[in-house]
């Protein structure tokens, strides 16, 4: 609220100072009624809203996954995306939030698949099928990004937990966005990733 007085201060003086006709005591009143306005308006944080969490429940599916854990690694997955030539790109295109909001609804993401906590609420197929320049080779870089993360921040069991969760999210995401929800050959994914011999199919169609 300071930086808004001295603004406001500011913004007084330079529209009242060089007036000769306005007196000492006629300014001051000009000044105090621009601080009286400036706090009574509601200002906006600089930053997105944090993400409300709601009540958690269920258990981790390994005892090593915690929320710490979980953090760690949305942090540590997303610090590689950003410099991924090909993901930053997509992300900074396809984002509808700043980054420290996606993180914390990612974050979300992660705690109620491998938490069980049930709190995420959102809808990632409508936002992927708006990514007009998403390729399903954009599915192959994410995985091994995230594979490589997972084993760098997790013990081995609960690394094949979340990646196990991984290539289920993205093979789910690619059938709703590539194939409009119809049923894909089984030799059509191996690990989450359309194969390329299925890219190719889907290319001449």
């Amino acid at each position: 609220m300071r930086a808004i007085d001295s603004l406001w201060g500011n913004l007084v003086v330079s529209a009242f100072g060089a007036d000769k006709s306005l007196g000492r005591d006629e300014k001051e009143r000009l000044l105090t009624e621009a601080q009286a306005e400036a706090k009574a308006q509601p200002t906006e944080p600089l930053v997105g809203r944090p993400l409300v969490r709601r009540e958690r429940a269920g258990k981790p599916l390994d005892p090593s996954i915690t929320e710490a854990q979980v953090s760690d690694l949305v942090d540590a997955f997303y610090a590689k995306v950003q410099k991924h030539p090909r993901l930053s790109v997509l992300f900074a295109d396809g984002m509808s939030q700043e980054w420290p909001d996606h993180l914390d609804r990612m974050k979300g993401f992660w705690r109620s698949l491998l938490m069980q906590t049930r709190e995420y609420d959102g809808r990632p197929v409508p936002a992927h099928m708006k990514m007009a320049d998403l390729q399903p080779e954009d599915f192959g870089h994410w995985l091994g990004l995230f594979r490589q993360t997972a084993l760098e921040i997790c013990p081995p069991n609960a690394a094949a937990l979340y990646i196990n969760r991984a290539e289920t999210v993205a093979k789910s995401l690619q059938m709703a966005v590539f194939l409009q929800g119809h049923i894909a050959p089984a030799d059509a994914f191996e690990h989450g990733v359309m194969t390329t011999e299925f890219i190719s199919l889907l290319r001449k169609e």
